[in-house]
């Protein structure tokens, strides 16, 4: 079979031991803070945060350019792989997939894929990809691509937000909406449709463990009947531990055979703020 490179940005939140794991190879996004600008990775989430809290913009992040995709493709082609399908942020989030696709130009061994998602959803649909090389349904990059492509209409990824200031600052929170909701114990949802962020109507009430349990038990009803629950991908950008064990507890009490936790990276951190839970999953059409 052909040897066949998965590749994904820093966006899908996958650390670099998952990325090991499963031989993904990552680009980094930017991230600026002032007139400073690093790689997705170099500044912790707790940086993002205090820059927030301390200056009136945020930090924030950008796609890398189209020399920098080009400079990331041939160095998986010089490791000796002869096929790259490499998945982006969604194209309404970012400019990255039409990066990536003016950086793969005429080349036929690349496909890019726009994952219409963001954070582990798009990490999910790597995820598919991996699978379908593994059992030898395909070692061609295109049908690798048709077939992976579906799976981004059938998950559910979205996240639970405790501080409306980071969202409000960013544009995607009226102003005047996180005023209002900031002095209460509120928290609410946001998920992606049709390859954008919305906020979902429930609020969710209580401390952090009784508010995970709703905001976990909100998605899944959606799906009901319908749920995957080989796997569960889980992110979070500085929640409590008990937090985090308490959404990885009730993910796996709800019948999920596998969670996958991990702390997310710059993007989630920048838009979210701090105390991020957020989760991704698959159901059956």
């Amino acid at each position: 079979m052909k040897k066949i490179a998965i590749s994904v940005e820093s966006t899908a939140d996958l650390p670099k031991e998952v990325l090991s794991e499963h031989g993904f190879f990552s680009l980094p996004f930017h991230l600026t803070m002032g007139e400073e600008t690093y790689l997705d990775g170099e500044k912790t989430n707790e940086d993002i945060f205090e820059y927030g809290n301390t200056h009136p913009d945020l930090a924030r992040t950008s796609a890398p350019n189209v020399s920098e995709y080009r400079a990331h493709f041939q160095r998986i082609k010089e490791q000796g792989y002869e096929g790259i399908v490499h998945f982006s942020i969604s194209s309404l989030l970012s400019g990255g997939y039409r990066n990536a696709l003016a950086a793969k130009g005429e080349d036929d061994s690349i496909e890019i894929v726009d994952s219409g998602q963001f954070s582990l959803g798009i990490a999910m649909l790597a995820f598919e990809a991996e699978r379908l090389l593994k059992e030898g349904v395909t070692d061609d990059i295109h049908e690798l691509k048709r077939l992976s492509l579906p799976v981004k209409d059938r998950e559910d990824v979205s996240l639970m937000i405790s501080d409306l200031k980071f969202m409000a600052k960013g544009g995607r929170c009226p102003s005047l909406v996180a005023k209002l909701l900031s002095p209460l114990p509120l928290k609410v949802s946001v998920y992606t449709k049709e390859g954008k962020l919305s906020l979902a109507p429930t609020l969710l009430l209580g401390n952090m463990g009784k508010a995970v349990r709703k905001y976990i038990d909100s998605r899944l009803r959606l799906h009901e009947g319908k749920i995957d629950f080989s796997l569960a991908a889980l992110g979070y950008t500085s929640a409590t531990k008990d937090g985090v064990e308490e959404a990885v507890n009730h993910l796996k009490s709800r019948g999920f055979q596998e969670v996958l936790a991990v702390p997310t990276n710059a993007t989630d951190a920048c838009h979210g703020g701090p105390d991020v839970i957020g989760f991704a999953f698959r159901f059956l059409d």
